[in-house]
């Protein structure tokens, strides 16, 4: 077997092989910035209805807010967006790169249209 610095190549008994190609932690931190970001946007759009569930008024959540561990619920959840990007990065470096249900390697590529059509 060729041995690559980015990706790691296991053989099973029955012949199966396992790629991975690595994680790009970069786009872990991206993805789990921009889910964090999104969920703020989101949870902010009802606050107002999160506030009338609980059953508090303005000047509660502004007195709650002042708490000393306040912030601790941002941290949690940015913590869980940067696992949740992490496991999805493993998950699809395990998957391996796309294969094409048009073009394979025996035939020339074509488009999906030409490949599902019957022959002329």
């Amino acid at each position: 077997m060729e041995e690559r610095a980015a990706l790691s190549i296991v053989s099973f008994s029955k012949g199966a092989v396992v790629t991975f190609a690595g994680i790009n932690y970069l786009a872990v931190v991206v993805a789990a910035v921009a889910a964090w970001l999104g969920s703020a946007v989101w949870y902010m759009s009802l606050s107002r209805l999160y506030v009338t569930a609980l059953g508090k008024t303005p000047e509660q959540m502004a007195a709650d807010r002042k708490k000393p561990w306040a912030f601790l619920p941002f941290v949690y959840a940015f913590v869980a967006n940067v696992i949740i990007a992490w496991m999805l990065a493993g998950v699809l470096g395990h998957l391996g790169p796309a294969k094409s249900l048009c073009a394979t390697a025996s035939s020339p590529p074509r488009s999906c249209g030409s490949a599902l059509s019957s022959p002329r």
